[in-house]
Formats: structure tokens, sequence, C-alpha cells
């Protein structure tokens, strides 16, 4: 999850309610995908080779899918800002495939039948999840001699199966036993691994270039009205509720 003190956790009342909302939304889906990220590599360290595990493969999927989605939620309303500076409009446009895969899934029911028919090669119906893991023996004096290149499946196979075999496009660390995950999903590829590189990459800017000039532009308003600007910064981060009741069935 996004650290505590990140400015997307930490958004400043004082904004214009609409830029808080896409601020916090966007914190929102970020932490949301490092979830489903790291249940992901947490279920592909678990996956055996040698047996069935039908429930461990589909919660592969199901953290596929919510990385896909979130994703597409975080390109829609970050495109939305007041500004979109570079850094970002980079981001949307390097995650563009997460939107194709999510809208093909989104109207499969509308596309049934352009599916059966279809006679193009493509990954079965729920998609193929990839990764490299490196295991124990693979590691010689602190360093990997060797992997295992992992895909499953997920769905009906339509027309001619395909799908890529997954090869490391970064280098394998000793003590990243899971890595170089991908996605594939009607026709489209995405790199899962890459996309929590990327992430990174835009909370920095939020946590440095964004939280400063709203943070300057919010004191130079303050003062403008003759409130201490420091005590408004003070009002920060979006809050929540949890309550619970105990009861006493008598």
């Amino acid at each position: 999850m996004l650290p505590p003190d990140s400015f997307l956790k930490q958004v400043p009342h004082a904004l214009e309610s609409r830029a808080r909302l896409i601020l916090e939304a966007a914190g929102w889906a970020i932490d949301s995908i490092l979830i489903a990220f790291s249940d992901l590599e947490s279920v592909a360290l678990a996956t055996p080779i040698d047996q069935p595990s039908t429930e461990l493969e589909h919660r592969l999927f199901v953290h596929c899918w919510s990385i896909v989605d979130q994703c597409h939620m975080l390109r829609s309303v970050l495109q939305r800002l007041p500004v979109v500076h570079p850094e970002i409009a980079h981001f949307v446009q390097q995650t563009e495939g997460y939107t194709f895969v999510r809208n093909s899934m989104d109207h499969l029911a509308e596309k049934l039948d352009n599916l059966v028919r279809a006679k193009v090669t493509k990954p079965p119906i729920f998609g193929v999840a990839s990764w490299i893991r490196v295991d124990p023996e693979n590691i010689v004096g602190g360093k990997v001699v060797g992997f295992t290149s992992w895909n499953v499946s997920s769905g009906t196979v339509l027309a001619t199966p395909g799908w890529t075999a997954v090869r490391p496009r970064r280098e394998l660390c000793a003590a990243e036993p899971v890595s170089n995950f991908y996605f594939e999903a009607f026709e489209h590829s995405v790199d899962l691994s890459q996309l929590i590189d990327d992430i990174r990459v835009v909370v920095e800017h939020f946590d440095t270039t964004v939280r400063a000039r709203i943070d300057d532009g919010i004191r130079e308003g303050a003062r403008a009205r003759g409130i201490d600007p420091e005590e408004v910064l003070k009002l920060k981060g979006s809050g929540g509720l949890k309550i619970g009741f105990k009861i006493a069935i008598v």
C-alpha cells in the first residue's frame, strides 16, 4: 500500500472538491493495485507445478483482473486532473492496454457471437497469467543459474489457442523468487511488473512536484485571506469510519 504520509493519502481539504476527489480516487486505485499485485506474488509462489491447484489458479485471475480494472480507473481519473503533467501523460499512454483488456471483458456478453465465430489466434477467454519463478535449487553461490517459466490459462479456448511464453525482461534476483508478471487476454498483453514500476514513478511525482505546487498555492491563498496557512494545511486526508456493534442475544 501507499505509505501513510504519501500525498495521495494526505490530500489537503482546502483543494477544490473535484480535484480532491480525483486525487483520492487515484490513491484508492493505486492502493488496490499494489495490494492485488502483492497477493498475486504470494499465490504465484504458492502454486505447485506438479499437482492440480484449482483455487490457487483461480485466485491468480481474480488478482489479475482486479489490477486491470483498477488500472483502467486510475487512467480515467488521472486524465481528468486540472493539469496533466508529462509524467502523468506518459503513464496514461503506457497503460492503454489495460483499458483495452477491461473494455473487452466489460462487453463480453455483447460479443459472444463474434468471439465464437472468430478464427484468429487468441488466449483462452479469461486470459493467461505468466511469470518467472526462481526456486532455491536455481540459486548457486547467491547467483541465479536457472528459473521456471510459468503460464497458467483460464477459460474456454476459442479458435486457435495462443499466448506468449514469458522470458525474463529484467534481471533475475535471488531475493525475488517470483517476477516478470504478464497477463494476456482478448488479443492484448500487459506487463504487470512494469505497471508497478510505472506506478512508483507516478507516486513519486505526486509526493514531490504536485505536493509542493499545491501546498504553495494553498499557503498563498490562505495568506491573501489573512488565515494561518499552516493551520489550513493541517486539514488533510480522506478519513474513514469503522464501527462495530457488540450485541448480546439474551
